[in-house]
């Protein structure tokens, strides 16, 4: 018996797919179990049959053997289940009425009815309660029809022996039972295996969310060493800023003063070159501080009003005169059509300029070319597509390093940065800078021939230049009107650094203003509780006391409720500048830091 049922899962295995559900693999297994077990028992039917001298009768079961074995292989060859399905519901349901039929009706072939019902329970296994119903319908339609023509059948048919139906009767009981029994018991077994495989599959979500949480936690942990490895970048970062720029701002602030001074055609060669390595030396610093913008996403670019001339001219002054103390011709082509008066970030552009004609100076040999080419690309009413091209004829990049460029802290040959200086920053910060305006930049070079940088970004239109020439004017004399009103004005000046003080000093005092100056946040508290001032220049980083708290005991005395204080800092990220407004600062000016700045700022807020 286990032979015959483990061959019979076996055979209803073959036909079920790995993803079939326990309901659809029930379904299946009662379409096979109907054709393989009315179909032998048929068999046996039709031959007692034609023994029993009824040839029609012993046709009807033979022919749905025939037909039940084709539907089978042909399930097992295709898997589909479609064929199988319609012709053992057709089958089922309309040959057992056949055969009761040709054995004389109701009294005679009822026993054959028992397997007629499987036609509409198997629909309502395999089908909607809408068809499974029109087969119940159809079931009880035959049996009005059996009725109807019972008479005529018992009239006209030899009835088989009563041993004979005996017979009939029992091999139908004995296959229906075996047949329930072995779907019982399949579906059984078929329930016992999910309930498994969902026990498995829940082991596997509880070690698949076992592994989550702990990746979870890692990831936890890696953003929070993440977060701690940002905080100590943004401190080293602002400690560095400070640290370098208040010695720079003595440097190019006291050889700027000292080139205003008498000196011998010497003395100013070696001092102008002081100031222009301090400056040199801040470009850098302020590469690395907007790489730190860039990274954070808080790179902010501006949308004012420029001259395109005034940009260019820059950038001949500064880069034109490194171009002279190497001897490399530089010049600047500005195409037919290229509007002058634009709205951008002049200083970004600039920036870039700068950096571009640097690289290229610095890469040409002496007696090589650097152009500046500016070209119009298209325009309308509110915008111009302008190319900037930076051509020259220096080393040029080999290709297995062209792929190294706009890559941060990364020169096309480490080589490179011996020889000719930098910090691996310019390229890359250019790129992002041009990207934030709505451009792209390209290059093309070969080894020992020269290099092309090229970008192209989009610029606003103004139409009328005569705004910028009394923008110009208009800052120029704002410079004037600062001066003039604090001619007079009483400032005190509070920097832990000798030089910063005796800088600003010399600055404020060449304009007619009183200063008094304080090394530390005590000493300001206590200058301020003897004399009266219109304003306060405060540094933010002190030993003793800093400018922070300083400002924060000064704005607890009501009488400095409206003393302007400004934070004379070399300070420079967005989160110092934030706190310095909060403690109760008005403003701040950054060093290294300009008289103009000094002017303009203090006159804000000093009346």
């Amino acid at each position: 018996m286990f032979d015959i049922k483990h061959s019979l899962v076996r055979m209803i295995e073959s036909g079920c797919l790995p993803e079939d559900s326990t309901e659809t693999r029930r379904k299946k297994a009662a379409l096979v179990l109907v054709p393989m077990i009315i179909g032998p028992a048929a068999f046996i039917w039709g031959w007692i049959y034609f023994y029993l001298e009824h040839p029609l009768s012993g046709s009807i079961p033979m022919s749905y053997s025939v037909i039940s074995l084709l539907s089978l292989v042909y399930y097992f060859n295709t898997g589909r289940t479609t064929f199988l399905e319609w012709s053992q519901l057709v089958l089922v349901l309309l040959l057992p009425f056949l055969l009761m039929w040709s054995l004389g009706g109701f009294f005679h072939g009822s026993t054959v009815m028992i397997w007629a019902l499987f036609a509409p329970v198997a629909a309502s296994i395999f089908m909607d309660k809408q068809n499974a119903f029109l087969w119940f319908v159809a079931y009880f339609a035959l049996l009005l029809i059996s009725g109807a023509i019972q008479n005529y059948l018992a009239a006209t048919i030899t009835p088989i022996p009563e041993a004979a139906r005996q017979i009939f009767f029992l091999l139908n009981l004995g296959a229906g039972s075996a047949g329930l029994y072995f779907l019982v018991s399949y579906t059984s077994n078929q329930e016992r295996q999910a309930i498994e495989r969902l026990n498995q599959k829940r082991l596997s979500v509880e070690k698949k969310s076992e592994r989550l949480r702990l990746a979870n936690d890692e990831l936890a942990k890696a953003k929070a060493s993440a977060d701690e490895a940002n905080i100590a970048k943004s401190e080293f970062l602002a400690n560095m800023s400070h640290e370098i720029r208040t010695p720079m701002n003595a440097i190019i602030n006291m050889s700027l003063l000292a080139l205003k001074t008498e000196l011998s055609p010497q003395q100013h060669n070696y001092i102008h070159k002081v100031h222009r390595s301090a400056e040199s030396l801040l470009r850098i610093l302020n590469d690395i501080l907007d790489f730190s913008k860039i990274e954070a996403g808080k790179l902010e670019i501006e949308d004012i009003r420029f001259s395109l001339k005034d940009v260019t001219d820059d950038t001949t002054n500064i880069v034109g005169l490194k171009a002279r103390e190497k001897q490399v011709q530089f010049s600047i082509d500005i195409g037919e059509g290229v509007p002058d008066s634009l709205t951008g970030d002049p200083l970004r552009l600039s920036q870039v300029l700068f950096n571009l004609g640097d690289n290229a100076v610095k890469f040409s040999e002496s007696g090589g070319l650097v152009s500046l080419k500016i070209e119009l690309i298209k325009e309308n009413d509110k915008q111009a597509v302008v190319l900037f091209s930076v051509q020259d004829t220096g080393i040029g990049i080999p290709p297995q390093q062209q792929k190294k460029l706009f890559q941060s802290f990364s020169q096309a040959d480490s080589s490179t940065t011996r020889r000719y200086g930098g910090s691996g920053l310019g390229l890359i910060i250019c790129k992002k800078i041009i990207q934030r305006m709505g451009g792209d930049i390209w290059f093309e070079s070969d080894k020992n021939t020269g290099s092309t940088f090229s970008f192209i970004i989009p610029l606003g239109k103004t139409g009328d230049n005569s705004l910028l020439e009394n923008s110009r004017n208009e800052g120029d004399e704002k410079v004037r009107q600062s001066m003039s009103k604090l001619h007079g004005a009483k400032i005190l000046v509070v920097d832990d650094n000798e030089f910063n003080r005796e800088i600003v000093f010399e600055y404020l005092t060449s304009g007619g203003i009183t200063v008094e100056t304080a090394a530390d946040g005590r000493e300001a508290l206590e200058l301020l509780a003897r004399d009266d001032f219109d304003g306060v220049l405060m540094d933010c980083q002190m030993p003793v006391m800093d400018g922070l708290e300083a400002t924060c005991k000064i704005r607890e005395q009501a009488r400095f409720k409206d003393l302007p204080i400004i934070a004379l800092t070399a300070n420079v990220m967005t989160c110092d500048l934030e706190r310095a407004v909060a403690v109760g600062m008005n403003d701040y000016i950054a060093k290294p830091f300009s008289p103009e700045t000094i002017f303009m700022t203090i006159a804000k807020w000093v009346n």
